[in-house]
């Protein structure tokens, strides 16, 4: 039996019951699964970032994954503060994560309120 065959009927059987929880712990994994779970799993992802983000697995996504599913046009927000706020999130999951600077280019910052932008700018870094 061909392992192309076993991982369709594997996709097939688990897209109509693919949860945040469970498209979380996919990404965390990298995508290592076939093609029509993980485009079932991307729908998921930019559907319902905001549940996806509240899992532990988030933080392990990796970072250009994140910024791929940030800069997405199909990407599902109430505001693009809360894109920030998912994406701060993340990186306070893992050590280093000072140095991922890619997916902060995903933000949209002409799209935040100027009272978010002028808190963000009065905002001091850590300290030297």
């Amino acid at each position: 039996w061909e392992l192309s065959a076993l991982q369709d009927a594997l996709s097939s059987a688990m897209e109509g019951g693919l949860t945040p929880e469970i498209v979380a712990g996919l990404f965390a994994l990298g995508e290592p699964f076939g093609e029509h779970l993980g485009a079932a799993a991307r729908l998921v992802a930019l559907a319902q970032l905001g549940a996806c983000a509240g899992t532990e697995a988030f933080g392990r996504w990796k970072p250009n994954f994140l910024e791929h599913v940030l800069r997405s046009d199909d990407l599902v927000l109430g505001c693009e503060e809360e894109a920030l706020t998912y994406l701060v999130r993340w990186c306070a999951a893992a050590e280093g994560r000072d140095s991922d600077v890619f997916p902060l280019f995903a933000i949209r910052w002409n799209l935040m309120s100027l009272p978010t932008l002028d808190a963000l700018s009065e905002c001091k870094g850590p300290p030297a």
